[in-house]
C-alpha cells in the first residue's frame, strides 16, 4: 500500500518542481504556453531529464513522502490518497503562471483554483494540501541556485516540448485539414505523430509501447469523436444564437480544442438558461399563487407541496437558485405557522432541512449561513411553543443552527450579520435557559448573557442606536431571569444589572419617538423592579415595589385597553402583583388601600381575559385575585372580613374549573394549598364562627395538594405542604 502512495508522491515531486520552475523561469510561456494552453499541460510533458533535476525530484518525493507518512499537520484519513491525486488536478497551464513574482502563496492561490472536486474541496483537505505542498514549493522558490540555474533549464526544456508539441499538432492540422480528420488515416502516421495526438486525448503512451496499440486507443477515441460531434450537430435549430455558438464548439472539436469547446458549450448553457428561465419563474409564481391560496384557507400541507415543486423547479438550471426560493418559501410557511399556528412551522423547518441536505457550504456560503440562521427562527418559534423534551429540543437544535450560520457570518467579514445572529443565539440560550431547571439551566443564561454582550461590540450606541437598545433590553431580561433563579447577594446584583440595562435601553426607546418598545422596555423594567423589590427587606425594597408601580403605570399610557387590550390586561395584572406585594408589607390603613387597588386591578385584567377567550390567563389572573382578597380579607375586621375571604375561596374555586388536575396538575396542586391557606386564614379570623370546619376543610385541600407534591419530584412545594398539614393537625388538636 504504502509503495503505491511513494509512487504517487514521486509523481507529484515531477509534478511540482515543474511548476516551481515555470515560475522562476516564466520567459517564453506568454507565447508558447498561450499557444498550447487548453491542449496540453505541464503535467503531460516534463520530465526530469537532466542529473541535476532527477536529484531534486528524488529529495522532493522524499520530503513529500515523509510528511504523508508522518504529517506535522492534520492528516484526515483519507489524505495520503487524496493529496498526491489534488496535486496532479491543481497544476496549472503554462499561460497561468504568468505574473506570479515567486510568491508561493500566490501559486498555491492559482493551484487551489484549479481544484473542483467536491472531496478535494473540502475544507480539511485543503489545509492538509496547503501544509504539504507549502514547504516544499517555498523552499524550491527561495532556492538561488534552483532559481538561477536549475529553473532555467528544466523551464526551457519544458517550453521546448510544448512548441514540438504545438508544432506537430499545428502541421496534423494543416496536412487533413482538421485534426479531428488527422484520426482517419492513424496507420498511416508517424510514432511521434501518434504519441502527440495521445497526449491530446489524456493518454499518456509508455516508452517503447507497441505503435498498434496506440492506434487502437486513438480508433476509439476517434469514434467517441464522430459521435460527439454527431450530436452537437443535431442540436441546431434550436435558437440563432445557440446555433452560431454550437457552429464554433464543432470547429473547436474538429481541431481538438477540447478546452475551447468547453467554455463555449458553457456559454451556451448560459443562453439557454436565460431562455429557460423566464417559463420556470412564470410557472413558479403560479404555483406560489396556488400555496397562497391554499394557506389563505389553513391547507399548510398543500402549500408545502407546491412550494416545494416550485422550488425543485429550477434544480437542473440552477442548484443555488433552487436553495434561495426553499428558503424564501420557508419563510412563508414560518409566517402563516407563527400567526396562525397548525403544522406550517414544522413543515417549514422539513423545507429548510432538504435545502441544507443538498446545498453544501462550499457551493454557496452566504446562502448556506442564511438557510441556517432560518433554520435556527423556525426552530425557536416553534420550540418555545411546544411543552416538555420536545421543546427544549428544538431550542437546542435553534442554539445548534446559529452556531453553524456563524461559521460564515463572521464579525471580520459581516460584522452586521454576525451581530443579528449572535443576538438571536442568546434568545435562543435564554429560551432554552428558562424551561432548564438546575445548575444547566442557570449556565444556559450565563451564556446567554455573554452573546448578548458580544452582539454589543457591534450593535452600540453610536452606529446601531436602536439595535443596541433592542439588544440592551434583551440583556436585561436575560439578567433578570438569570437572576431570579440566583439566591442571596448575588441573584440581587443580577437582578440590580437588570434594571440598570433596562433604564439603560429607555435612554434610546423613548416614548416619543418608540412609543411602543418604551412601553415594552417600561413593562419588563417595572417586572424587574418588583423581583428586585419582593427580595429586598425594609424600606428599601418597599421603594422598589413603590418605583415597580409607578413604571407599571406608565406603560399604561401607551399599552390601552382601546388599541392593545390583551397587552393592557397583562400590564395591569402586573401591576396588580406589585400593588399586592406592596400592600403585604404596608401596615394600616395605607397598606389596605394597596390591596383594595391590587384588587381591583385583577378585576379590570379580568375584563379582557376571559374564560371564554383566554381560559388560561382567565385562571392565572382569578388566582392571584384570591391571593389579594385573601390578604386583604385577614386584615379587615368583621364579617367585611370574612366576607372577602369568602370571595377568595369563591376565587381560587372559580380557577380550578380551568386548572384541572388532568390538564394542570401542579397548579392544580398550588390552587388546593391557596385554599388551604386561604381556609386557615378564615378559622383564625376573629369573626369566624366555626374555626374547626374551616380548618377540617383546610386539611382536605392540603392532603388533595400532597396527591400531586412528591419529595422526588417537587421536593420544595412538598415540603411546604408538609409544614401546613402538621400546622393544621395541630390546630385541629387544639380546638377538639
Amino acid at each position: 500500500m504504502w509503495a503505491e502512495v511513494s509512487s504517487r508522491a514521486a509523481h507529484a515531486a515531477n509534478l511540482l518542481v515543474s511548476v516551481a520552475a515555470c515560475v522562476a523561469d516564466p520567459s517564453g510561456l506568454a507565447v508558447t504556453g498561450a499557444a498550447a494552453t487548453g491542449i496540453l499541460s505541464l503535467k503531460d510533458i516534463f520530465k526530469a531529464s537532466t542529473p541535476e533535476a532527477k536529484a531534486l525530484v528524488k529529495a522532493i518525493t522524499a520530503e513529500l513522502d515523509a510528511a504523508l507518512e508522518i504529517p506535522q499537520f492534520h492528516m484526515p484519513a483519507r489524505g495520503p490518497a487524496l493529496l498526491p491525486q489534488m496535486l496532479e488536478a491543481a497544476l496549472p497551464a503554462p499561460a497561468d503562471i504568468l505574473g506570479r513574482n515567486l510568491d508561493t502563496d500566490a501559486v498555491l492561490g492559482l493551484m487551489l483554483d484549479k481544484l473542483t472536486d467536491s472531496e478535494h474541496r473540502q475544507s480539511e483537505m485543503v489545509a492538509a494540501f496547503c501544509n504539504w505542498v507549502r514547504p516544499s514549493l517555498s523552499r524550491l522558490l527561495a532556492d538561488r541556485t534552483f532559481v538561477q540555474t536549475l529553473a532555467p533549464l528544466i523551464a526551457r526544456e519544458t517550453l521546448s516540448r510544448l512548441a514540438e508539441l504545438a508544432d506537430a499538432l499545428v502541421g496534423l492540422s494543416q496536412t487533413y485539414g482538421t485534426l479531428a480528420r488527422s484520426l482517419d488515416d492513424l496507420r498511416h502516421l508517424h510514432r511521434s505523430q501518434l504519441e502527440v495526438l495521445a497526449l491530446r486525448f489524456g493518454l499518456a503512451p509508455a516508452p517503447g509501447a507497441d505503435p498498434r496499440q496506440l492506434v487502437g486507443l486513438l480508433e476509439q477515441k476517434a469514434e467517441d469523436l464522430r459521435v460527439l460531434s454527431a450530436d452537437s450537430a443535431a442540436m441546431r435549430g434550436l435558437s440563432d444564437r445557440l446555433d452560431n455558438i454550437l457552429a464554433a464548439v464543432e470547429a473547436d472539436i474538429a481541431a481538438l480544442r477540447f478546452a475551447d469547446a468547453k467554455e463555449k458549450l458553457e456559454a451556451a448553457r448560459e443562453v439557454q438558461a436565460e431562455t429557460l428561465r423566464k417559463p420556470l419563474e412564470i410557472n413558479a409564481a403560479l404555483m406560489e399563487r396556488q400555496a397562497q391560496i391554499a394557506l389563505l384557507e389553513g391547507q399548510a400541507d398543500q402549500a408545502f407541496t407546491l412550494f416545494s415543486a416550485a422550488a425543485d423547479s429550477f434544480a437542473a438550471l440552477d442548484p443555488v437558485q433552487v436553495a434561495r426560493r426553499r428558503r424564501t418559501y420557508a419563510v412563508r410557511l414560518s409566517d402563516h405557522g407563527t400567526r396562525y399556528g397548525g403544522p406550517a412551522l414544522p413543515l417549514a423547518i422539513r423545507l429548510l432541512d432538504r435545502l441544507l441536505e443538498d446545498l453544501p457550504r462550499d457551493a454557496s456560503p452566504w446562502d448556506w449561513a442564511a438557510a441556517q440562521n432560518s433554520l435556527a427562527i423556525v426552530c425557536g418559534t416553534l420550540g418555545e411553543r411546544t411543552e416538555g423534551p420536545p421543546g427544549t429540543a428544538l431550542l437546542s437544535r435553534a442554539v445548534a443552527a446559529y452556531e453553524n450560520a456563524m461559521q460564515v457570518f463572521t464579525r471580520a467579514d459581516h460584522p452586521v450579520d454576525w451581530a443579528m445572529t449572535m443576538q438571536n443565539l442568546a434568545n435562543a440560550l435564554r429560551a432554552q435557559g428558562e424551561r432548564t431547571a438546575g445548575e444547566a439551566g442557570t449556565a444556559l443564561l450565563s451564556r446567554a448573557v455573554a452573546a448578548y454582550q458580544d452582539a454589543l461590540q457591534v450593535y452600540n450606541r453610536a452606529d446601531l442606536p436602536v439595535d443596541w437598545a433592542a439588544t440592551m433590553q434583551n440583556l436585561a431580561a436575560a439578567l433578570w431571569a438569570q437572576g431570579e433563579r440566583t439566591a442571596g447577594e448575588a441573584g440581587t446584583a443580577l437582578l440590580s444589572r437588570a434594571v440598570a440595562a433596562f433604564e439603560d435601553a429607555l435612554q434610546e426607546f423613548t416614548r416619543a419617538d418608540h412609543p411602543v418598545h418604551w412601553a415594552t422596555t417600561m413593562q419588563n423594567l417595572a417586572t424587574a423592579l418588583r423581583a428586585q423589590g419582593e427580595r429586598t427587606a425594609g424600606e428599601v425594597g418597599t421603594a422598589l415595589l413603590s418605583r415597580a408601580v409607578a413604571a407599571f403605570e406608565d406603560a399604561l399610557q401607551v399599552r390601552t385597553r382601546a388599541d392593545h387590550p390583551v397587552d393592557w390586561a397583562l400590564t395591569m395584572q402586573n401591576l396588580a402583583n406589585a400593588l399586592l406585594r406592596q400592600g403585604e408589607r404596608t401596615a394600616g390603613e395605607a397598606g389596605t388601600a394597596l390591596l383594595s387597588r391590587a384588587v381591583a386591578a385583577y378585576e379590570d385584567a379580568l375584563l379582557v381575559f376571559n374564560r371564554a377567550d383566554l381560559p388560561v390567563n382567565w385562571a392565572t389572573t382569578m388566582q392571584n385575585l384570591a391571593s389579594a382578597l385573601r390578604a386583604q380579607g385577614e386584615r379587615t375586621a368583621g364579617e367585611a372580613g370574612t366576607a372577602l375571604l369568602s370571595r377568595a375561596v369563591a376565587a381560587y374555586e372559580d380557577a380550578l374549573q380551568v386548572r384541572a388536575r388532568a390538564d394542570h396538575p401542579v397548579q392544580w396542586a398550588m390552587t388546593q394549598e391557596n385554599l388551604a391557606i386561604c381556609h386557615e386564614a378564615w378559622a383564625q379570623h376573629p369573626a369566624c364562627d366555626d374555626p374547626g370546619a374551616h380548618l377540617r376543610r383546610a386539611l382536605e385541600h392540603v392532603d388533595l395538594a400532597l396527591t400531586v407534591y412528591d419529595p422526588d419530584h417537587t421536593p420544595f412545594y412538598h415540603e411546604k405542604a408538609a409544614r401546613l398539614r402538621e400546622g393544621l393537625l395541630a390546630a385541629l388538636g387544639a380546638k377538639s
